[in-house]
């Protein structure tokens, strides 16, 4: 069983732990409230969360990477 991650974030520190997560193998569902923060991850199994809720929910693991 893999791990399950929630990120909140994911610009540039968000944005790259998500991407090594992943190719890790784990599951990593991600939340950001600009669309253009998951044109980088087309492609690959990162879950898209509706909220910062969605991403932390059934998580084992949450990150938070916010600009304030």
């Amino acid at each position: 069983m893999s791990m399950k991650v929630g990120v909140v974030g994911l610009g540039v520190m968000g944005g790259a732990f998500s991407g090594h997560m992943l190719d890790a193998g784990m599951e990593v569902a991600g939340y950001d409230p600009l669309d253009a923060m998951y044109e980088k991850f087309e492609g690959r199994n990162l879950r898209r969360a509706s909220s910062p809720a969605d991403a932390a929910s059934g998580a084992d693991l949450v990150i938070t990477s916010l600009p304030n």
